[in-house]
Parts: structure tokens; C-alpha cells; sequence
């Protein structure tokens, strides 16, 4: 049976300009989280196939910090379902070409 699991990014940084809600980032709270979210994800043993990330700054930077943690199997996108990328790095120019890629 599948399942459908859903992640809300870490806690994100009100007190830092950003250029708009989509750009603002994790606060320090928020980047200290999301890896031991990563790391429960580990110790539940799920292992999801799939991953699709809004292309927000803070849920880009919750999937890198928890990323770690996941199968080098799991497919990911960000924004549109047919462009396929690997892991973000958190910078707006790494897109890859629509390609579905794996972790690796």
C-alpha cells in the first residue's frame, strides 16, 4: 500500500529582509530542526520514493538538511512535477535539465 506523507518546512526567519515571503529563510531554530526531522524519518524507516518540494528558500533548505537522511533513491522535485532535480543546494541556478534523477 502507498503512502502519503506530508512535511511542513522548519521554522522559518521573520526577523531576516528577505525580498518577499518565497525568499525568506530558515531561522537558526529552523536549520538546527530539520536534520534531527531528518533523523526520526531514518528511525521510523520511512522511505519515501518520492519527494515533491515547493521551491520556497525554506523548503528548499528543510529538504537539503533532511536529505541526508533519505534513501540516495529517492526522486525529488521542486515547483513543477516535470522538472526532476537532485538535491537543491539552495541556490536559485541549479536547476538540471526535466530528467527524473535519483539522490546520488
Amino acid at each position: 500500500m502507498k503512502k502519503l506523507y506530508l512535511l511542513r518546512h522548519a521554522k522559518s526567519d521573520w526577523k531576516t529582509p528577505a525580498n518577499g515571503d518565497f525568499e525568506r529563510p530558515l531561522a537558526p531554530r529552523g536549520q538546527k530542526a530539520a536534520p534531527r526531522m531528518g533523523q526520526e524519518i531514518a528511525r521510523l524507516k520511512i522511505k519515501p520514493g518520492l519527494v515533491l518540494c515547493s521551491t520556497a528558500r525554506r523548503a528548499a533548505q528543510t529538504y537539503e538538511l533532511i536529505a541526508e537522511n533519505l534513501p540516495k533513491s529517492t526522486l525529488w522535485s521542486t515547483g513543477w512535477i516535470s522538472t526532476w532535480r537532485r538535491p537543491p543546494s539552495c541556490s536559485r541556478s541549479s536547476v538540471s535539465s526535466p530528467t527524473i534523477s535519483s539522490r546520488s
